[in-house]
């Protein structure tokens, strides 16, 4: 795939709300990865795909997570766990995720990840967390101290899993 954007995000049956989000980040319309990889993880399929770009993939895991949360509603429990390999990766992941959606959304976003105390995290994780971006040590740490609870989670996405590909499981 070449990056180029096709069509428009309207195209890809996504809610008035979603549409507003990319609005307001001036996102008009989706790159041709996005075009193809963004509807069948609507639909609950999984997805193994190379973008282009680290935003382009965040967009792509972002998105259909938002909309599941908008049709299911709030979740005491987080939806979606999005693991990133390092620190750095998975702030500005967790800055994407919440760019996409302070706007209009009522989804609750945490970043779990080193650099911050492991304690300033627990209290929003308590009182509801819909999606939580992190590295893998600092979300098995939460796993382990029973502070995330994952039974009730229904996306799990592997971001840039060996370096180059990410991997959505819905």
């Amino acid at each position: 795939m070449d990056g180029r954007s096709t069509g428009s995000f309207s195209d890809l049956g996504l809610s008035e709300t979603v549409l507003a989000a990319l609005s307001e980040l001036d996102e008009m319309s989706p790159t041709s990865f996005q075009s193809e990889a963004i509807p069948p993880l609507l639909e609950g399929h999984d997805l193994l795909g190379q973008s282009d770009s680290p935003d382009e993939a965040a967009a792509v895991f972002t998105i259909p997570v938002l909309e599941r949360i908008l049709r299911d509603g709030p979740a005491y429990n987080p939806t979606a766990v999005i693991l990133s390999p390092t620190r750095e990766r998975a702030i500005e992941v967790h800055e994407a995720v919440f760019q996409y959606s302070s706007r209009g959304s009522t989804a609750r976003v945490l970043g779990a990840f080193e650099g911050k105390p492991v304690t300033s995290q627990i209290g929003p994780l308590k009182h509801g967390t819909d999606i939580v971006a992190g590295t893998p040590g600092r979300v098995l740490e939460h796993v382990r101290r029973r502070t995330l609870r994952i039974e009730q989670l229904k996306i799990l996405v592997i971001d840039r899993a060996d370096g180059i590909v990410e991997e959505v499981r819905m």
